[in-house]
């Protein structure tokens, strides 16, 4: 059943003679899963002469031909006239199993999927099956499972899952399920298990720990502790290394080749399990890509001006520019085709440089002095190199030389020779 009835006019139809007239409304075809080929009485006040306008409600998609005949008080019909219709699916139905709810041994459990609904409006039909149950329970369905609010009564403790779908006559809805979380009067601990030994890591990437087999006798929901007992001489790993240690499952992040150790345990709320280990042998990366790295193009720097004297005729003695701050790496890129985290290094490679940033850091900052001017009027280069290396998690190393072009000005020296 449901609300979305097809409605049917044949309020134009007469009688010339102006005799009042019944209306006689049936089928002339329907859809083949259709159940009203030989029904009248599904139009509203059908053979009367109330039935100029009626309606029915669809029980099937597909085409359907419907066919009026009048009469008049002597009997006499008419012509038959007809009417086409086509009826689609429309929108599917949304199932909504409720909220998720707890409970106890024995003591019945009301389920709500009142809050299901059809978008045209139709009439709901629900059909409630156990997904699930725990280990151990013997029920095998819900009591008044085709109705909105279906119950159970827990023979376990446990999580039961009820899944609910509702057809709208024409289609039926996915599912959705309600869990119950039903306390047991003996509750028992958890068990851990960290899933079978891992033989094919390589050093510098990722490899998983999956704990998703562990479970709790009652159905209890379970939290997670992973731990790293033990690594390889040299490794600086520690149970940060891991994407989430609280979690089922997670990955783990090996800086060496070596054997690795972890334990997980699990709790249900109540109690902890016993640890369960598990051994990991980490291979050395089978391929790996140096790092690519570009310091940055030429970069110039203004060391202002330098005094100048003249020696012989045409000889110029000039000075020294000012120390400079140099800011560098501003442009600098580095690369690395594994995503493996880097460690950086800037080391100078000309005499008068010193690093006054940090060296492993991409931009730093450097201190340059001892450029001279050549002559007065004129900005003499001075060039100076710096290298940064990037080494990845296999200890390989890209390397990239930075050149620095000091301009260091020269001006003719004009002694103070006073009032």
């Amino acid at each position: 059943s449901g609300t979305a009835r097809l409605i049917l006019d044949g309020s134009d139809s007469y009688d010339p003679d102006g005799d009042p007239i019944t209306w006689h409304w049936s089928f002339d075809h329907v859809p083949d899963a259709s159940g009203s080929a030989d029904s009248t009485s599904v139009f509203l006040n059908n053979n009367t002469d109330g039935a100029s306008a009626t309606s029915f409600l669809p029980d099937a998609s597909g085409i359907y031909v419907i066919k009026l005949v009048i009469k008049d008080a002597a009997g006499l019909s008419s012509v038959a006239d007809y009417v086409i219709a086509e009826v689609q699916d429309g929108n599917t139905p949304v199932a909504d199993a409720g909220p998720d709810t707890q409970g106890d041994i024995g003591a019945a459990i009301t389920l709500d999927g009142s809050g299901s609904y059809d978008p045209l409006g139709l009439g709901l039909t629900y059909n409630w099956v156990l997904g699930s149950v725990p280990s151990g329970s013997t029920l095998a369905g819900l009591d008044d499972a085709t109705t909105a609010t279906p119950s159970l009564t827990p023979d376990v403790g446990g999580v039961y899952v009820a899944a609910l779908t509702v057809n709208n006559g024409f289609s039926t809805s996915t599912a959705d399920a309600a869990y119950i979380t039903v306390s047991s009067g003996k509750p028992m601990a958890p068990t851990a298990v960290a899933g079978p030994d891992i033989t094919d890591a390589q050093d510098c990437l990722d490899f998983t720990l999956d704990g998703s087999g562990s479970y709790d006798p009652n159905g209890d929901a379970l939290g997670y502790m992973w731990t790293l007992q033990s690594k390889p001489d040299g490794s600086t790993t520690d149970n940060y290394s891991m994407a989430d240690r609280q979690s089922a499952i997670t990955t783990f992040y090996a800086d060496i080749s070596g054997t690795y150790t972890f334990t997980l345990a699990v709790e249900d709320g109540t109690a902890w399990s016993a640890p369960d280990d598990l051994t990991v042998l980490v291979s050395e990366r089978f391929a790996n890509t140096p790092p690519v790295v570009d310091a940055g193009g030429l970069l110039e720097v203004d060391a202002g001006t330098a005094l100048c004297s003249e020696g012989r005729p045409g000889d110029w003695e000039c000075g020294m520019c000012s120390t400079v701050s140099v800011a560098v790496g501003g442009t600098a890129t580095v690369e690395d085709a594994e995503g493996d985290p880097l460690e950086l290094l800037w080391t100078t490679m000309t005499e008068n440089m010193a690093l006054t940033g940090p060296a492993d850091q991409l931009e730093t900052t450097v201190s340059i002095t001892g450029s001279a001017a050549v002559s007065p009027g004129a900005c003499a280069p001075n060039l100076y190199r710096m290298q940064l290396d990037a080494t990845d998690c296999p200890q390989e190393t890209g390397s990239s030389v930075l050149t620095l072009n000091v301009l260091c000005c020269g001006e003719v020296y004009t002694p103070d020779t006073g009032p």
